[in-house]
C-alpha cells in the first residue's frame, strides 16, 4: 500500500471517529453554563491563579451572554480588585449551601486604571465568583440566595 493511500485512510478513520464521538457525546465540546431560575449563560472559566489575575484586564467589552466564572479551591472571602479592568462588572459570589449552589453576595465594581484601586470584599465565603457586565444582575432579577446551577 503506498504512502498516499495510507494517509487518506488514516484521515478518513479520524473523521469517522470524530463524527461518532460527536454523536455519542455532543455536550463534551459545549461551553460550560451557569443557570439561574429563568436564564442560562455560557461562561469562560478561570481556575488557575494566573488566569484569575489576568482574566478581564484590558478587555474593552464583554458580551451580555458570555460571562466569566472564577473557580476556587476553597470557600473563602475572595477579594477582587479592578486593576486595568476597563468595563464595570457585577461580581456574583456563589457558594454551596446545604448541597445547593446559591448566590451569597452581589457587588457592582467600577473600572480602575490607576495603581490604587478599590478592593471588593464580600461579607460571605464563596467558592465561585461570576463576573458579568454591570447591572445585568438587576436586569435579570438575580438576587442574594437565588439558586444557581453550574454545568
Amino acid at each position: 500500500m503506498n504512502k498516499k493511500l495510507k494517509i487518506i485512510i488514516f484521515i478518513c478513520l479520524g473523521i469517522i471517529a470524530l463524527s461518532l464521538w460527536l454523536l455519542l457525546f455532543p455536550k463534551s465540546l459545549n461551553q460550560p453554563t451557569v443557570s439561574f431560575e429563568n436564564k442560562s449563560f455560557q461562561v469562560e472559566i478561570a481556575q488557575s491563579d494566573e488566569e484569575r489575575q489576568q482574566w478581564l484586564m484590558y478587555r474593552e467589552s464583554l458580551d451580555e451572554d458570555r460571562w466569566m466564572l472564577f473557580i476556587f479551591q476553597n470557600e473563602w472571602i475572595h477579594s477582587f480588585w479592578m486593576k486595568n479592568t476597563l468595563i464595570p462588572l457585577d461580581m456574583i459570589r456563589i457558594n454551596e449551601i446545604d448541597w445547593e449552589s446559591r448566590v451569597v453576595d452581589i457587588q457592582t465594581a467600577q473600572p480602575c486604571v490607576t495603581d490604587e484601586c478599590e478592593i471588593y470584599k464580600p461579607v460571605w465565603d464563596s467558592l465561585f465568583v461570576l463576573e458579568i457586565n454591570a447591572w445585568l444582575a438587576e436586569k435579570y432579577g438575580i438576587e442574594v440566595w437565588d439558586l444557581v446551577y453550574i454545568e
